[in-house]
């Protein structure tokens, strides 16, 4: 299976052509949020917003613009494992946005190398 990991023009010039997408809170003071944790991947090569939670609604940037494809899956979990782990009320959250999918996700508690797949047309 091929995983993914979509980014903004931002995470593009942190990671270059090929780099190591880290969870939030080893990068930055500021991702204190339990989501922060981990770094999030999906096995969907064309990205839904909704469905991966990566909607413009908190922020302007597309996170969604630039896509990296993960070269070690050997961290990467599904979500389902390990989302029991979550707190309730912000594991709700999340799956409970409309159209969310869960399902879809993939996580891992530290780096996971990537090079940049950027999507036909």
């Amino acid at each position: 299976m091929t995983l993914w990991h979509y980014t903004c023009d931002h995470g593009r010039a942190a990671l270059g052509e090929s780099g190591r997408v880290i969870p939030a809170h080893r990068i930055t003071d500021r991702a204190t949020a339990p989501t922060g944790r981990y770094a999030w991947f999906t096995d969907l090569g064309t990205p839904v917003r909704e469905a991966l939670g990566l909607t413009m609604n908190l922020t302007t940037c597309d996170r969604t613009a630039h896509r990296y494809r993960v070269t070690d899956e050997a961290s990467v979990v599904p979500w389902m494992e390990v989302r029991r782990d979550f707190p309730a009320d912000w594991r709700e959250g999340l799956e409970g946005i409309p159209g969310a999918r869960p399902r879809h996700w993939w996580v891992a508690v530290g780096p996971v190398p990537v090079v940049l797949d950027e999507r036909p047309g």
